[in-house]
Formats: structure tokens, C-alpha cells, sequence
């Protein structure tokens, strides 16, 4: 017997509805005209298919997660039926926060994103550094699309944000726990996996012009430490995914 196939999707143009119970019922219309695509265009799901939904606006533990089952599908509407709902379990443990010198391409900026999001990276912090080159306008919602995209596929409870910072003076002046910067060619770094934190920090991550030396003495000035991934010299976008999967080693042992 074939099994019915399984999908997670977080709602984009509305929200689940309040006081949910077994037996409910849920049409899936134009408004969430992406998830109807995805499901009656690409997967092709059929009657007795399961899927979850998650409210989009979800940022902290503690909020529902829905599993439906298709009962019905249209050209306009696919039918769902509530099995149950259940506290949302954000498989991560951890809270790692990704500060980023925008790099100089948007598809570099749009792989880090999906890459360090599906890795655990709870927060992103986009910074213009003074060696930053970045050639478009920053578009959220477009960032938000792929944030969604890869929490979807990682299976991830919580929605990471995005805070922008149009220099490195801001950022430093907000931060609010330890911070670790990938600094090239820099001998005596930190051993990242002997660091001994465990809950929560940020690892700050250069452009590929490297940083100024107006802001590497900001990092001596406020003390952030120093840490090297090897004698090769990496890209922006490789840096920061080794460095988010090094961290979220550390931080879940």
C-alpha cells in the first residue's frame, strides 16, 4: 500500500485560525496562492495527502503548529481537515546569530541565507561595511521568501529575523552577548570548538575585500574576539556557512 505523502508549509497571506479543534475545516484559496501551486502544480497531492502549517508571524516557542489532511481539491481551493495541533518543537536548543558584511553579489547573499538558516541561525544581521559592494537594493521581502523557503524544508520551528545596519559602529553599539570575527591570515585565533559558550552568541563575518583597518581597531577597541578558519582565504558565502556549522557544533554539544 502507498503512503500518503507529507508536506510542511508556513502561511504567507493569512494565519491559522484561533482555537483550533480536531474535525476543523480550512480551504487553502488564493490567498495563499504559493502553497496551492506548490501542492495541486508541483507535487501533484492528492486526497488523504498530510500536511502542517505554521503561522508566519511565529518568533518565539510556545505557538501551534497544524496537521491537516486533504479532503477535497479544486481548480481554485484544496480542502483540509484537522487531524491535531501540537506546541510547536524547535529542533535547535541553541540561539546562534549570523552578522553579515553584505556581500557583493545578491545570489551570494541569497545561498548564505538558505544555507546558515537550514544550519540553525536564529538571527541574521546585515551590515554595510566600508568594503561592502553590494550592487541592488536589499529587498526584505525577497529575503523573507527564502528564510520561509529554508525553515520549510529544514523543518525548523522558528523564523529567523533580519535587522540591517548601515555601518559597523551600529552594529557593535547594540551587541548584547559574545561576539567571535572571522579575521584571515590572522595566526593565534581562537579554536572555536574549545570556546566555552553554550547558549547563545554571534559570529560576525567580513566582505570580500576583507575588513577596513578603521574597523579592525573597532574590534580591538571593544574586545570582540578574533577567530581564524585556516591559512586558506575563503569567500564571503563559504566563511559564513563553515563558520555557522562550526558554532552550531559547538553550541548543541
Amino acid at each position: 500500500m502507498k503512503k500518503n505523502n507529507y508536506w510542511r508549509f508556513i502561511l504567507r497571506g493569512s494565519s491559522l485560525p484561533e482555537n483550533l479543534s480536531p474535525g476543523d475545516r480550512l480551504i487553502l484559496d488564493g490567498r495563499e496562492e504559493e502553497i496551492f501551486h506548490q501542492l495541486a502544480r508541483v507535487f501533484r497531492a492528492k486526497v488523504g495527502d498530510s500536511l502542517v502549517l505554521i503561522n508566519k508571524n511565529t518568533s518565539s516557542r510556545g505557538n501551534p503548529e497544524a496537521h491537516y489532511v486533504i479532503t477535497d481539491i479544486s481548480k481554485k481551493n484544496i480542502n483540509l481537515e484537522l487531524v491535531k495541533t501540537r506546541v510547536l518543537q524547535e529542533p535547535l536548543k541553541f540561539e546562534l546569530t549570523l552578522a553579515l558584511a553584505l556581500p557583493n553579489k545578491p545570489a551570494k547573499l541569497d545561498m548564505i541565507l538558505q544555507h546558515c538558516t537550514e544550519l540553525g541561525v536564529g538571527h541574521f544581521k546585515l551590515i554595510a561595511s566600508d568594503n561592502s559592494n553590494y550592487p541592488h537594493q536589499l529587498r526584505p521581502d525577497r529575503l523573507e521568501k527564502i528564510i520561509l523557503e529554508a525553515v520549510e524544508q529544514s523543518e525548523r520551528a522558528l523564523i529567523p529575523s533580519i535587522l540591517f545596519y548601515q555601518n559597523l559602529e551600529d552594529y557593535i553599539g547594540l551587541l548584547d552577548r559574545p561576539c567571535f570575527v572571522a579575521l584571515e591570515r590572522m595566526s593565534g585565533g581562537e579554536n572555536v570548538l574549545k570556546s566555552n559558550i553554550r547558549t547563545a552568541c554571534e559570529v560576525l563575518i567580513g566582505p570580500e575585500g576583507g575588513w577596513s583597518n578603521r574597523e579592525i581597531a573597532l574590534f580591538h577597541d571593544h574586545k570582540l574576539q578574533p577567530f581564524s578558519l585556516g591559512r586558506s582565504i575563503l569567500r564571503n558565502e563559504t566563511a559564513a556557512i563553515v563558520s555557522c556549522g562550526l558554532f552550531a557544533l559547538m553550541l548543541q554539544n
